[in-house]
């Protein structure tokens, strides 16, 4: 079950590059695909800060559509071990989704 994710209002949000909706983004509608933008959002993360580390929980709330062409700008808040980001075509909303990470034990 995924509640609506909310961005703390006292946390600063950054722009973290965008991306353009490609073809193999696509679902079957023609639409960029739900599980597409986890991928844009782990290539936004920090490498110095995932590297070592294995997502705990992810969760995403669609908005809207993003089409074949379209550039989805994504920004990046971060609370602790929580990450926050938001895709944006323009200023509406495509969707929010929160990462939480915990460090990786060794063998």
């Amino acid at each position: 079950f995924c509640s609506k994710i909310m961005v703390p209002r006292d946390i600063e949000s950054v722009p973290a590059g965008a991306h353009t909706v490609l073809w193999s983004d696509l679902d079957t509608n023609g639409h960029a695909n739900n599980c597409a933008y986890t991928q844009w959002v782990l290539d936004a993360l920090p490498l110095e800060y995932v590297k070592g580390k294995m997502l705990r929980d992810v969760q995403v709330n669609y908005h809207r559509e993003a089409h074949y062409g379209e550039q989805v700008n994504l920004f990046i808040s971060r609370d602790a071990d929580k990450w926050y980001i938001t895709g944006k075509t323009g200023e509406r909303t495509c969707f929010v989704e929160s990462l939480e990470f915990i460090i990786q034990m060794s063998n």
